[in-house]
């Protein structure tokens, strides 16, 4: 078995494939794998556990909602009025920044602690088996 036959090769979506392709996909078979194999593959990928995100502060979510191109557009608009001295629409546009990426900080911060309040109540069970048995 090579590494790319597991993680790459045919469709990423296991739970659209039929079970037949997934198993070949996956080089096993519906009786799991023997415990050599098991080994083999431990030692070559590691343990199944997914990968944490690292956490974004605040601050860097915040700066974050500044990045979208209507933001820059308003940004260059400001700039712009600047440039021809109309200061009350450049404090408009500006304070229409300011504001929305304050509101989208908010949405944003609270919809992350909201999927990893959901994540914390996940529970995860599998069945094992090796060699036609289930394992604990």
């Amino acid at each position: 078995m090579n590494n790319d036959s597991v993680t790459n090769e045919g469709s990423d979506r296991y739970w659209e494939t039929e079970i037949d392709e997934l198993l070949q996909q996956l080089e096993t078979s519906i009786t799991g794998l023997s415990e050599a194999e098991a080994e083999k593959r431990l030692s070559v990928f590691g343990h199944n556990v997914l990968k944490k995100k690292k956490k974004k502060t605040r601050l860097s979510l915040f700066f974050d909602q500044f990045k979208s191109p209507v933001i820059l557009i308003l940004v260059f608009a400001s700039i712009v009025s600047a440039i021809l001295r109309d200061f009350t629409d450049t404090a408009i546009i500006l304070a229409i920044i300011i504001v929305s990426g304050f509101l989208s900080f908010i949405q944003e911060y609270s919809a992350t602690n909201a999927v990893e309040r959901l994540l914390q109540t996940v529970k995860t069970r599998v069945t094992l088996f090796r060699e036609g048995r289930k394992k604990a």
